[in-house]
């Protein structure tokens, strides 16, 4: 995406195996008896040769979690795999409701792929959570309107709304002329 920054951590995925993982979860289990979880990783559900081992070995855990989902690669079969697993929370970074707004900051997706994304996840049982930001490069009354309607429409169960603001290294941050905008 083009409001992402890559220069820090790298353009590389590195995931731990699914017997560390799990073993790290034991830990935690026995240790502190905790049992609800947040995998706040941006990959967690895009390697489908990973996600679905990872999820029967979470399913014997007998845990609660939440995830970060990507609706450019989740199935239906996905949300209930993950359902299954203990996954009851699954959040999806929707940015906007606008076409235009999704291709200006090169998101990568579709609105039609988000709105299913969220209605499967529904359906499989999830509760879901839209990330939205508003004042990307090129929004307007009109793509903030198409947002709302989104939102009517797929009624997620929660949303964050974010400003948009161009972290340093992102696309739009070195390339402000080509989005149409003056970082001050």
């Amino acid at each position: 995406c083009a409001f992402c920054c890559k220069d820090v951590f790298g353009y590389h995925v590195r995931c731990h195996s699914v017997e560390k993982v799990v073993s790290e979860i034991k830990h935690i289990i026995e240790k502190y008896n905790i049992r609800h979880f947040l995998f706040y990783d941006d990959t967690f559900v895009l390697n489908r040769n990973r996600l679905s081992p990872i999820c029967e070995e979470l399913a014997k855990l007998d845990i609660i979690f939440r995830c970060n989902g990507n609706a450019r690669y989740n199935t239906y079969e996905d949300y209930q795999m993950l359902y299954k697993a203990g996954c009851r929370e699954l959040a999806f970074g929707i940015e906007s409701g606008s076409q235009k707004i999704l291709n200006i900051i090169n998101k990568g997706v579709t609105v039609e792929q988000n709105k299913r994304a969220i209605i499967d996840a529904k359906r499989a049982g999830l509760l879901v959570k839209a990330y939205l930001m508003i004042g990307n490069p090129g929004e307007s009354r009109e793509t903030i309107e198409e947002t709302k309607k989104f939102i009517a429409e797929t009624d997620p169960d929660q949303f964050t709304l974010f400003t948009f603001v161009p972290l340093p290294g992102c696309d739009i941050w070195k390339h402000p002329e080509k989005y149409k905008i003056r970082i001050i």
